[in-house]
Protein backbone atom coordinates (compact mmCIF):
# COMPACT_ATOMS: atom_id res chain seq x y z
CA UNK A 1 0.00 0.00 0.00
CA UNK A 2 1.53 3.56 -0.82
CA UNK A 3 1.44 5.61 2.08
CA UNK A 4 1.50 9.21 0.96
CA UNK A 5 -1.62 11.65 1.14
CA UNK A 6 -1.15 12.63 -1.88
CA UNK A 7 -2.13 8.74 -2.77
CA UNK A 8 -5.81 9.39 -2.76
CA UNK A 9 -6.01 8.58 -6.87
CA UNK A 10 -4.63 5.39 -5.60
CA UNK A 11 -7.98 4.26 -4.29
CA UNK A 12 -10.86 3.04 -6.40
CA UNK A 13 -12.72 5.69 -8.58
CA UNK A 14 -15.73 5.10 -6.57
CA UNK A 15 -13.85 6.73 -3.50
CA UNK A 16 -14.96 10.36 -4.46
CA UNK A 17 -17.03 11.11 -1.23
CA UNK A 18 -16.28 10.21 2.50
CA UNK A 19 -18.59 7.20 2.63
CA UNK A 20 -16.85 5.87 -0.07
CA UNK A 21 -13.83 6.46 1.03
CA UNK A 22 -14.90 4.78 4.15
CA UNK A 23 -15.73 1.95 2.08
CA UNK A 24 -12.31 1.59 1.14
CA UNK A 25 -10.50 1.44 3.69
CA UNK A 26 -12.53 -1.30 5.74
CA UNK A 27 -11.86 -2.93 2.62
CA UNK A 28 -8.06 -2.79 2.19
CA UNK A 29 -7.43 -2.93 6.46
CA UNK A 30 -10.54 -4.00 7.82
CA UNK A 31 -9.37 -5.26 11.52
CA UNK A 32 -6.84 -2.00 12.01
CA UNK A 33 -8.44 0.62 13.93
CA UNK A 34 -9.80 3.83 12.98
CA UNK A 35 -10.79 5.37 15.84
CA UNK A 36 -9.20 5.23 19.57
CA UNK A 37 -12.01 6.77 21.75
CA UNK A 38 -10.72 8.12 24.85
CA UNK A 39 -13.31 8.91 27.44
CA UNK A 40 -12.88 10.08 30.88
CA UNK A 41 -16.56 10.06 32.09
CA UNK A 42 -16.06 6.80 33.84
CA UNK A 43 -12.19 6.57 34.48
CA UNK A 44 -10.11 9.38 35.54
CA UNK A 45 -7.22 7.95 33.53
CA UNK A 46 -9.50 7.54 30.63
CA UNK A 47 -10.62 4.23 29.26
CA UNK A 48 -10.40 3.50 25.65
CA UNK A 49 -12.48 1.81 23.12
CA UNK A 50 -11.34 1.10 19.50
CA UNK A 51 -13.35 0.77 16.62
CA UNK A 52 -11.88 -1.13 13.62
CA UNK A 53 -12.36 0.05 9.85
CA UNK A 54 -14.59 -3.03 9.36
CA UNK A 55 -17.09 -1.65 12.16
CA UNK A 56 -16.83 1.64 11.57
CA UNK A 57 -18.33 0.79 7.82
CA UNK A 58 -20.68 -1.78 9.10
CA UNK A 59 -21.97 0.81 11.30
CA UNK A 60 -22.40 3.84 9.54
CA UNK A 61 -24.26 1.55 6.91
CA UNK A 62 -26.55 0.37 9.08
CA UNK A 63 -27.69 3.79 9.92
CA UNK A 64 -27.52 4.55 6.13
CA UNK A 65 -30.10 1.86 5.80
CA UNK A 66 -32.06 3.21 8.56
CA UNK A 67 -31.88 6.36 7.28
CA UNK A 68 -33.00 5.26 3.74
CA UNK A 69 -36.31 3.58 4.36
CA UNK A 70 -37.28 6.82 6.90
CA UNK A 71 -36.14 10.31 5.31
CA UNK A 72 -36.11 11.63 1.69
CA UNK A 73 -32.40 12.23 0.13
CA UNK A 74 -31.42 15.82 0.16
CA UNK A 75 -33.46 16.05 4.01
CA UNK A 76 -31.88 17.70 6.89
CA UNK A 77 -30.81 15.08 9.57
CA UNK A 78 -29.39 16.24 12.86
CA UNK A 79 -26.31 14.85 14.90
CA UNK A 80 -26.91 15.24 18.52
CA UNK A 81 -24.49 13.33 20.01
CA UNK A 82 -21.37 13.28 22.40
CA UNK A 83 -17.81 13.38 21.19
CA UNK A 84 -17.01 9.97 20.43
CA UNK A 85 -17.55 6.88 17.81
CA UNK A 86 -21.39 7.37 17.37
CA UNK A 87 -21.06 10.73 16.39
CA UNK A 88 -18.60 9.90 13.24
CA UNK A 89 -20.91 6.81 12.55
CA UNK A 90 -24.29 9.13 12.60
CA UNK A 91 -22.43 11.38 10.65
CA UNK A 92 -21.02 9.28 7.77
CA UNK A 93 -24.10 6.84 8.04
CA UNK A 94 -26.41 10.34 7.27
CA UNK A 95 -24.03 11.22 4.43
CA UNK A 96 -24.11 7.58 2.84
CA UNK A 97 -27.65 8.30 2.72
CA UNK A 98 -27.73 10.64 0.86
CA UNK A 99 -29.46 13.17 3.43
CA UNK A 100 -28.19 16.30 4.28
CA UNK A 101 -26.06 15.69 7.84
CA UNK A 102 -26.38 18.58 10.28
CA UNK A 103 -23.64 18.23 12.90
CA UNK A 104 -24.95 19.36 16.35
CA UNK A 105 -24.52 18.97 20.01
CA UNK A 106 -26.29 17.91 22.64
CA UNK A 107 -28.47 19.83 24.82
CA UNK A 108 -25.86 19.39 27.40
CA UNK A 109 -23.68 21.65 26.21
CA UNK A 110 -23.51 24.86 29.09
CA UNK A 111 -25.36 28.04 27.61
CA UNK A 112 -26.02 26.99 24.05
CA UNK A 113 -29.46 25.77 24.14
CA UNK A 114 -30.56 28.73 22.46
CA UNK A 115 -28.29 28.24 19.55
CA UNK A 116 -29.06 24.51 19.28
CA UNK A 117 -32.86 25.60 19.38
CA UNK A 118 -32.11 28.50 16.58
CA UNK A 119 -30.25 25.89 14.46
CA UNK A 120 -32.75 22.85 14.60
CA UNK A 121 -35.80 25.34 13.46
CA UNK A 122 -33.16 27.13 11.01
CA UNK A 123 -31.99 23.69 9.35
CA UNK A 124 -35.69 22.41 9.79
CA UNK A 125 -34.81 18.53 10.34
CA UNK A 126 -36.96 16.31 11.50
CA UNK A 127 -35.01 13.27 11.79
CA UNK A 128 -32.27 12.98 15.01
CA UNK A 129 -29.59 11.22 15.67
CA UNK A 130 -28.91 10.67 18.89
CA UNK A 131 -27.19 8.07 21.63
CA UNK A 132 -28.93 6.10 24.23
CA UNK A 133 -26.73 8.45 27.20
CA UNK A 134 -28.31 11.66 25.41
CA UNK A 135 -31.74 9.83 24.13
CA UNK A 136 -33.46 11.49 27.22
CA UNK A 137 -32.17 15.00 27.30
CA UNK A 138 -32.10 15.40 23.42
CA UNK A 139 -36.44 14.53 23.61
CA UNK A 140 -37.04 16.56 26.76
CA UNK A 141 -35.36 19.43 24.41
CA UNK A 142 -37.11 19.14 21.49
CA UNK A 143 -40.44 18.89 23.22
CA UNK A 144 -39.67 22.11 25.67
CA UNK A 145 -38.84 23.75 22.50
CA UNK A 146 -41.69 22.75 20.33
CA UNK A 147 -39.39 20.49 17.61
CA UNK A 148 -39.98 17.67 16.34
CA UNK A 149 -39.41 14.65 18.32
CA UNK A 150 -41.12 11.66 16.36
CA UNK A 151 -37.68 10.41 14.97
CA UNK A 152 -34.94 10.43 17.30
CA UNK A 153 -33.15 7.35 16.99
CA UNK A 154 -30.26 6.07 19.26
CA UNK A 155 -27.47 4.97 16.32
CA UNK A 156 -25.75 2.98 19.15
CA UNK A 157 -28.77 0.76 19.62
CA UNK A 158 -29.35 0.02 15.93
CA UNK A 159 -27.89 -3.64 14.62
CA UNK A 160 -25.11 -3.81 12.38
CA UNK A 161 -26.80 -6.24 10.46
CA UNK A 162 -29.43 -4.13 8.85
CA UNK A 163 -26.68 -2.54 6.82
CA UNK A 164 -26.75 -5.31 4.74
CA UNK A 165 -30.20 -3.92 3.77
CA UNK A 166 -29.24 -0.63 2.45
CA UNK A 167 -29.01 0.10 -1.12
CA UNK A 168 -25.59 2.05 -2.54
CA UNK A 169 -26.59 5.75 -3.20
CA UNK A 170 -24.63 7.60 -6.04
CA UNK A 171 -23.77 10.74 -4.49
CA UNK A 172 -23.26 13.30 -6.75
CA UNK A 173 -20.54 15.64 -6.25
CA UNK A 174 -22.63 18.60 -6.12
CA UNK A 175 -24.70 17.91 -3.76
CA UNK A 176 -25.11 19.41 -0.18
CA UNK A 177 -23.60 16.90 2.49
CA UNK A 178 -24.05 18.54 5.20
CA UNK A 179 -24.82 21.83 6.85
CA UNK A 180 -21.35 23.66 8.96
CA UNK A 181 -23.45 26.22 11.41
CA UNK A 182 -21.71 29.22 12.27
CA UNK A 183 -21.65 30.18 16.43
CA UNK A 184 -24.24 32.61 16.07
CA UNK A 185 -22.23 35.05 18.05
CA UNK A 186 -23.03 38.40 16.08
CA UNK A 187 -26.49 36.95 15.20
CA UNK A 188 -28.36 33.84 14.44
CA UNK A 189 -26.37 30.99 13.42
CA UNK A 190 -26.17 30.57 9.75
CA UNK A 191 -25.53 27.28 7.67
CA UNK A 192 -22.73 26.87 5.13
CA UNK A 193 -24.07 24.00 2.22
CA UNK A 194 -20.76 22.23 1.77
CA UNK A 195 -21.28 19.89 -0.82
CA UNK A 196 -19.47 15.97 -1.23
CA UNK A 197 -16.95 17.50 -3.61
CA UNK A 198 -16.15 20.45 -0.88
CA UNK A 199 -15.42 18.15 1.80
CA UNK A 200 -13.34 16.16 -0.13
CA UNK A 201 -11.36 18.47 -1.37
CA UNK A 202 -10.90 20.31 2.22
CA UNK A 203 -9.83 17.08 3.49
CA UNK A 204 -7.07 16.85 0.51
CA UNK A 205 -5.75 20.49 1.84
CA UNK A 206 -5.80 19.31 5.66
CA UNK A 207 -4.16 16.33 5.22
CA UNK A 208 -1.96 17.81 2.93
CA UNK A 209 -0.84 21.26 5.43
CA UNK A 210 -0.82 18.26 8.42
CA UNK A 211 2.03 16.22 6.56
CA UNK A 212 -0.61 12.76 6.96
CA UNK A 213 0.99 9.68 5.50
CA UNK A 214 -0.57 6.32 5.89
CA UNK A 215 0.71 4.98 9.62
CA UNK A 216 0.10 8.64 11.15
CA UNK A 217 -2.30 9.29 13.66
CA UNK A 218 -4.47 11.95 14.91
CA UNK A 219 -5.16 13.23 18.11
CA UNK A 220 -8.00 15.78 18.46
CA UNK A 221 -10.11 17.16 21.67
CA UNK A 222 -12.13 19.67 19.15
CA UNK A 223 -15.86 19.57 18.86
CA UNK A 224 -16.94 17.51 16.07
CA UNK A 225 -19.62 20.07 14.99
CA UNK A 226 -16.27 22.44 14.24
CA UNK A 227 -15.15 22.68 10.97
CA UNK A 228 -11.64 22.07 12.34
CA UNK A 229 -12.64 19.32 14.39
CA UNK A 230 -14.62 17.78 11.74
CA UNK A 231 -11.92 17.85 9.38
CA UNK A 232 -9.02 16.70 11.83
CA UNK A 233 -10.80 13.60 12.98
CA UNK A 234 -12.89 12.67 9.99
CA UNK A 235 -11.73 14.62 6.87
CA UNK A 236 -8.01 13.56 6.94
CA UNK A 237 -8.22 10.04 8.53
CA UNK A 238 -10.90 8.88 6.00
CA UNK A 239 -8.57 10.62 2.53
CA UNK A 240 -5.41 9.01 4.03
CA UNK A 241 -6.60 6.11 6.04
CA UNK A 242 -5.11 7.67 9.40
CA UNK A 243 -6.02 6.26 12.93
CA UNK A 244 -7.80 8.69 15.05
CA UNK A 245 -7.66 9.56 18.63
CA UNK A 246 -10.78 11.63 20.62
CA UNK A 247 -12.06 13.11 23.42
CA UNK A 248 -14.70 15.12 24.65
CA UNK A 249 -13.67 18.91 24.47
CA UNK A 250 -14.78 19.04 28.03
CA UNK A 251 -12.28 16.22 29.25
CA UNK A 252 -10.09 18.84 27.83
CA UNK A 253 -10.91 21.94 29.45
CA UNK A 254 -11.45 19.97 33.10
CA UNK A 255 -7.59 18.79 32.75
CA UNK A 256 -5.70 20.28 29.64
CA UNK A 257 -2.82 17.89 30.29
CA UNK A 258 -4.94 15.06 28.66
CA UNK A 259 -4.09 16.46 25.63
CA UNK A 260 -0.61 16.24 26.01
CA UNK A 261 -0.91 12.72 27.27
CA UNK A 262 -2.87 11.35 24.71
CA UNK A 263 -0.19 12.94 22.25
CA UNK A 264 2.90 11.34 24.23
CA UNK A 265 0.93 8.26 23.74
CA UNK A 266 0.71 8.56 20.41
CA UNK A 267 4.51 10.09 18.56
CA UNK A 268 4.46 11.72 15.52
CA UNK A 269 0.61 12.22 15.85
CA UNK A 270 -1.21 15.57 14.26
CA UNK A 271 -3.24 17.72 15.83
CA UNK A 272 -4.42 20.80 16.28
CA UNK A 273 -6.56 23.54 18.37
CA UNK A 274 -7.66 26.99 18.18
CA UNK A 275 -4.97 30.13 18.96
CA UNK A 276 -6.84 30.81 22.44
CA UNK A 277 -9.54 27.54 23.56
CA UNK A 278 -12.30 29.44 25.46
CA UNK A 279 -13.16 28.22 28.76
CA UNK A 280 -16.41 26.49 27.02
CA UNK A 281 -16.64 24.26 23.81
CA UNK A 282 -18.12 26.34 21.02
CA UNK A 283 -19.60 25.84 17.64
CA UNK A 284 -17.65 26.47 14.64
Amino acid sequence: MKDSADEFTDLPDRARDLPALLGAWAERMPDAVAIDEWDYRTHPNGSRTPTTWRDYDGRARAVAAWLQRRVAPGEPVAVLAGQGADYLVAFLGALRAGVIAVPLFTPDLPGHDDRLASTLRDCGARTVLTTQSSAESVAAFLRANDLPDDRVICVDTLPAAIGAHFDPVRLDPDAVAYLQYTSGSTGNPRGVMVTHANVVANARQAAAAYGAHHGTTTVSWLPLFHDMGLMLSVGAPLLSGLRTVIMDPLAFIERPERWLRALSANPGAISAAPASPTPTARPA
